[in-house]
């Protein structure tokens, strides 16, 4: 009768124990864990990721890192990072960006993306961080050389092109700085309106970058004949003297693209309406919210995921250990749990 009995527990161990390995099976399965190679086989899924996009990066000292990293995985790309966190902050999406001032130098960084299930890749890339020493190039549009003109005020026309910032822009008119403009644009038509003196005069355009390096145009002839005449009425005598004099230089520091009637003033940009508000203070606070609590949700649900994903054979033998223990404990004490029902 003990075979017996003996046999039949051994039965029920056996069908048990294929039922729980059935039921993982399955869970991973479903989950795509296991993966169903060609060959006809089941395999744990342990594709990495592949970037697509990753090469190393140039910029100049005081100038801001922003990289865009990109990878592929047939599974989704859970998330990237960086190894120096001192100085750089990759975020999920593989955006790279610098949090700290660079010294020029050059900077080697290690960046690693995973998958959904944690498969992970990493590569280095360099960030060369160099001092600016190119000049500004700059270049007279008009007046053209020998330019002659019997006009009271000149426009001076000019570009500047430069891989920076552009810190500010001096008309040189007989190597004297006649007129500077700040922030200046690059790449596009600037002008400075100045009224000349009467005679030959030299003029260029000098500009300083946003680390300090100057450049200049060069210089080109100007001739100016204007004259300006002014009638003074005596009082006394009722009679008029006409007296001749020649114009003097005078600046301006505004950079305008056309020709002004007068001294110029830049046009202040317009005042931009905000736009009206949609929803309540407290609306938008309970939006937010809720908004808040459902990512920390996810994010906690995705956290134990990947936590079982990383520890697949630790939580199988934990669960085939405790279902064993479970099996043991009613065999030994099957005859007391048999009478408890049988009293009731």
């Amino acid at each position: 009768m003990r075979k017996k009995d003996g046999n039949k527990n051994i039965i029920l161990i056996v069908i048990i124990i294929l039922i729980v390995l059935a039921g993982l099976y399955f869970i991973f399965r479903t989950t795509g864990f296991l993966v169903y190679t060609e060959e006809g086989n089941y395999t744990a899924n342990v594709t990495l990721p592949n970037f697509t996009n990753l090469a190393n990066q140039n910029i100049y000292v005081n100038q801001s890192l922003s990289y865009d990293i990109n990878a592929e995985d047939a599974d989704g790309i859970s998330c990237f990072a960086v190894n120096d966190t001192a100085k750089f902050n990759i975020d999920c999406s593989g955006l790279l960006v610098n949090i700290t001032g660079l010294n020029a130098g050059l900077y080697w960084v290690d960046i690693t993306v995973n998958d959904t299930f944690n498969n992970a890749t990493s590569s280095l890339i360099s960030i060369n961080v160099a001092e600016d020493l190119t000049s500004p190039s700059v270049t007279l549009l008009s007046p053209a050389e020998a330019y002659s003109t019997s006009s009271e005020g000149v426009s001076f026309e000019y570009q500047v092109s430069d891989a920076n910032s552009i810190v500010n822009c001096s008309l040189m008119i007989d190597s004297a700085v006649s007129s500077t403009s700040f922030g200046v644009a690059r790449d596009i038509s600037r002008t400075f309106y100045v009224i000349v003196s009467a005679g030959t005069h030299t003029w260029g355009v000098n500009c300083f970058d946003e680390y300090n390096n100057l450049g200049s145009s060069g210089g080109r002839a100007l001739t100016s004949t204007y004259s300006q005449t002014t009638t003074q009425t005596n009082s006394t005598s009722n009679t008029t003297t006409s007296t001749t004099s020649a114009s003097t230089t005078t600046t301006t520091t505004e950079d305008l693209t056309a020709e002004p009637a007068s001294t110029p003033q830049e046009t202040p940009a317009p005042a931009t309406t905000p736009a009206p508000e949609t929803a309540t203070t407290e609306n938008t606070t309970a939006a937010q919210d809720k908004k808040s609590d459902s990512i920390t949700g996810k994010t906690i649900g995705s956290n134990i995921i990947n936590y079982g994903k990383n520890n697949l054979g630790l939580i199988i033998g934990i669960v085939l250990l405790i279902v064993l223990i479970i099996i043991f404990l009613v065999i030994r004490h099957r005859k007391k749990i048999k009478s408890s029902f049988i009293k009731k």
